[in-house]
C-alpha cells in the first residue's frame, strides 16, 4: 500500500514538474511555428525564389509569376509539384552585422540532382521572425539558421 502511495505520488510530482517547465517556456516566449516567420520574409522569399526556381527547375522554365504565386499561397497543383520534385530543401541564413540597420538573409536553396544556389536579401531587424530576433539578441551571436518549408508544407504541419 505504502508502495503505491510513493508510485503515484512520484508520477503526479513528475507531472507537475512537466506542467511547470512548459508554462514557463510559453511565459518566456518559447513560441510556435508562427515564430519562425514574419511576413517582411516571406514577401521576400517569394519573388526571390520564384526567379531561382523557375530558371533552376527545368519544368518551371517560364512560370516565374505562377511559381510566385504558389509562393504567395496561392498554390498551383502543376507547380507545388514541380517545385516539391525538384527542391530538397530550403535552409534560411541570418546573418546580422552590429552596425548595420538590416540582417542579411540567405536562402540555401538545394536541387534534386545535388545542384544548390544561394538567393540573398536584405530584411529589417524589425521585421524579422520573433524567434530570430530573440536568439541573434540572447546569444549574441552573428548568425542563426532556420530551416524553411514551403507554405503548402506550413499548413500541413499545423
Amino acid at each position: 500500500m505504502l508502495t503505491t502511495v510513493l508510485v503515484v505520488a512520484s508520477i503526479l510530482l513528475g507531472l507537475l514538474g512537466v506542467a511547470f517547465v512548459l508554462k514557463k517556456r510559453r511565459l518566456a516566449g518559447g513560441g510556435g511555428a508562427d515564430d519562425e516567420r514574419s511576413a517582411a520574409v516571406e514577401a521576400w522569399l517569394a519573388s526571390a525564389l520564384a526567379e531561382d526556381l523557375a530558371s533552376s527547375v527545368a519544368s518551371l522554365a517560364g512560370e516565374r509569376e505562377r511559381v510566385r504565386a504558389s509562393l504567395r499561397g496561392d498554390p498551383d497543383p502543376t507547380i507545388v509539384s514541380a517545385i516539391e520534385a525538384g527542391v530538397r530543401g530550403v535552409e534560411l541564413e541570418y546573418l546580422r552585422y552590429p552596425h548595420e540597420e538590416h540582417v542579411d538573409v540567405i536562402a540555401h536553396v538545394r536541387y534534386e540532382g545535388g545542384k544548390s544556389s544561394d538567393v540573398r536579401g536584405k530584411i529589417a531587424k524589425g521585421d524579422l521572425p520573433a524567434a530570430v530576433s530573440r536568439e541573434l539578441d540572447a546569444k549574441a551571436t552573428m548568425r542563426v539558421f532556420r530551416p524553411w518549408v514551403f507554405p503548402w508544407s506550413a499548413l500541413r504541419a499545423s
